[in-house]
C-alpha cells in the first residue's frame, strides 16, 4: 500500500523525511517539486497525508482509504467564518469577523476582506484584500467578480496592526478520545515571507504565553478532532485571540521530527515505539531553507538577523526545511531551467 500526498512542496518533503526512518516511502500526485516519486492517485488501502484543504475535503468520509481526520464538522471544513463563530460560541476570544452585507458597505476603518475558504471547486482563492476606504472595498468586490468567485466566498475581519512576534500557533497531534496521545507545541513567528500578515518563513518553539494550549484543546475536543493540526492565534491589545484552524499537516510540522518523530508516528499509530508525548518545548527552530538561500542570493540580508533572532528564541542549532543542500539543488535547477519559484498564496493584497 502506498503513502500519498497531494502536493510536492516543503510540507510534503517533510512527510517524506519523517517516513524514511520508518521504512516507508512517499508518493505525490504533483511533479516538478521536492518529492520525485509521482503517482496518478490513491487506490483502496493507501494512506493519505493532507497538506491542502481541497484534497482533504475531497476524500473526507472515504472508508477505503487511511487518513486523519476521518471526517470534520462544518466549522473545521475549510470555512474560516464558521470556525470563528464556533470558537466564539465556546467562549474563546476571536478576531471580530462578520459576513459581507447585501448592500455595498463602506468601511469606517481599515478592514480585511478575507477569503472564507482556501479552495472552492478546485481553485485556490486569493487570501484577501486590505481595504482602507470605500473605494478599496468596492474595487476588491469588483475583482472578486472578475476572477469568477462568489461574494459569499469572502467575509470581513477586523484589521490588526501586528508585528511578526504577535503571531503564535498551537500545533501538533490531537486525539479528543484519548488525550494521552496528544502531542503539542507552541511556535512563535520570527519572520514572514513577504512582510505584513503573510505566512511564517521562520518560527521558534516557545513556552505557552497565555493559556493558548487550553483554548486549542477546548476547541478541538468540541470538534471531536483526531489528527494533525495547527491553530493560529494573534496578540492584540486585549490579549491573544484565535485566528483560524488548519486541520491537516501544515508547513512547519518538521519541528516534531527531532523529538522522536512523534507526529508521523501518531498519524500511523506507531507512537508505542518510544516517541515522546505531551507538550514539546525544546525542539528549537524551523526555517524555510529555500526562502533563506533565495533571500541571500537577492541580497536580502534581513534573513540573517531573522536567523539570529530565531536561534535566541529556541535552540542555537537552526533546522532548515528543506535542508540547505536540497534547497540549493532546487534553486540551481530553477535557475538553469529558467523556471520561476512557486508562487505562495500567502499575502493580502
Amino acid at each position: 500500500m502506498a503513502n500519498i500526498a497531494f502536493s510536492s512542496w516543503i510540507n510534503a518533503w517533510t512527510i517524506e523525511k519523517a517516513l524514511k526512518p520508518l521504512g516507508r516511502d512517499l508518493s505525490v500526485t504533483q511533479d516538478r517539486g521536492l518529492v520525485r516519486q509521482v503517482v496518478v492517485g490513491p487506490t483502496p488501502g493507501d494512506t493519505l497525508f493532507f497538506t491542502q484543504e481541497d484534497s482533504m475535503c475531497q476524500f473526507l468520509g472515504r472508508d477505503d482509504l487511511q487518513f486523519q481526520p476521518r471526517d470534520l464538522p462544518t466549522p473545521a471544513r475549510d470555512d474560516k467564518l464558521a470556525f470563528a463563530e464556533f470558537a466564539e460560541d465556546l467562549g474563546v476570544p476571536t478576531v471580530s469577523s462578520r459576513p459581507i452585507g447585501g448592500s455595498e458597505e463602506e468601511p469606517d476603518r481599515k478592514i480585511l476582506l478575507k477569503a472564507r475558504h482556501s479552495w472552492r471547486k478546485g481553485r485556490q482563492l486569493p487570501r484577501g484584500w486590505v481595504c482602507e476606504s470605500s473605494s478599496d472595498f468596492l474595487s476588491a468586490l469588483k475583482e472578486i467578480e472578475e476572477q469568477g468567485f462568489q461574494r459569499d466566498f469572502f467575509f470581513l475581519q477586523d484589521w490588526l496592526e501586528l508585528q511578526p512576534s504577535d503571531n503564535c500557533s498551537v500545533c501538533g497531534y490531537h486525539d479528543a478520545t484519548r488525550p494521552e496521545r496528544n502531542l503539542i507545541a507552541v511556535v512563535q513567528r520570527v519572520a514572514p515571507y513577504l512582510g505584513g500578515q503573510s505566512c511564517s518563513a521562520a518560527v521558534a518553539v516557545v513556552q505557552d504565553p497565555d493559556g493558548l494550549i487550553a483554548h486549542a484543546c477546548r476547541i478541538l475536543n468540541a470538534l471531536e478532532f483526531i489528527g494533525p493540526y495547527e491553530m493560529e492565534f494573534v496578540r492584540t491589545g486585549d490579549g491573544f485571540k484565535i485566528l483560524e484552524l488548519n486541520p491537516r499537516f501544515w508547513l512547519q510540522h518538521g519541528i516534531f521530527l527531532q523529538p522522536g518523530n512523534g507526529l508521523i508516528r501518531r498519524y500511523l499509530s506507531l507512537e508505542n515505539d518510544g516517541s515522546p508525548g505531551g507538550e514539546i518545548r525544546d525542539t528549537g527552530v524551523w526555517i524555510d531553507g529555500i526562502w533563506y538561500l533565495h533571500s541571500l542570493l537577492k541580497c536580502r540580508l534581513g534573513v540573517l538577523s531573522a536567523a539570529r533572532k530565531t536561534s535566541r528564541l529556541g535552540r542555537p542549532r537552526l533546522q532548515f526545511f528543506p535542508s540547505l543542500p536540497v534547497s540549493a539543488r532546487y534553486l540551481l535547477a530553477k535557475v538553469f531551467s529558467r523556471q520561476p519559484l512557486p508562487r505562495r498564496n500567502n499575502r493580502f493584497q
